[in-house]
């Protein structure tokens, strides 16, 4: 990035014109250098952006053929589902797929630029992808199950609360002036 320039006047011993000169000015003292794991995590963000774009075309689900296609696997990337015919995915518009690649490359961008906020973009990006995806998969779950299905999956959740209690309170509280027993020296 270029300095800032200063405007200095010669003197008039030096010469008859008095002209105004631009000449670099001193760097600033403010700005502190960056450690080399704060640059290694910045590339590695960097790839990761990468990866955005180019899992974007590759292959993110398989299934079975239908017709001609009976008995093979017909696979659909990002990009084939982004410009799918029906134009909507389960909860989402197609076309919104294209910001995972658009937001690959920002991130990418950003990080390789050098910023010094390129962590922030990064989980921003990373929050948002997820948020979303947890979105259209819960989405896909409450469109396609039943009541069986969320009888057990709040047992399950019941038993686990209530296992975890149960454990704790079970547990009998260590004393101050008891060491533990892992701590005793080995007796020869």
């Amino acid at each position: 990035m270029a300095e800032p320039l200063s405007t200095t006047k010669k003197s008039a011993s030096d010469d008859d014109d008095d002209v105004s000169v631009a000449t670099p000015a001193a760097p600033s003292t403010t700005s502190k250098a960056q450690s080399p794991l704060q640059i290694a995590l910045r590339v590695l963000i960097g790839f990761g952006g990468l990866a955005l774009l180019v899992g974007f075309f590759l292959p993110w689900y398989r299934e079975s053929g239908v017709g001609d296609r009976a008995g093979t696997f017909v696979e659909h990337s990002g990009l084939t589902l982004a410009t799918s015919t029906n134009g909507m995915l389960v909860g989402t518009l197609a076309p919104l797929l294209f910001l995972v690649p658009a937001l690959g490359i920002a991130l990418t961008a950003v990080a390789f630029m050098g910023f010094r906020w390129s962590a922030q973009v990064a989980v921003g990006v990373a929050v948002g992808l997820i948020g979303y995806t947890l979105y259209v998969l819960l989405t896909m779950f409450v469109q396609h199950t039943a009541l069986g299905l969320w009888v057990v999956a709040a047992s399950v959740f019941l038993v686990l609360l209530l296992g975890v209690v149960a454990w704790m309170t079970g547990r009998e509280p260590r004393k101050k002036d008891e060491p533990d027993e892992d701590t005793e020296p080995a007796k020869p």
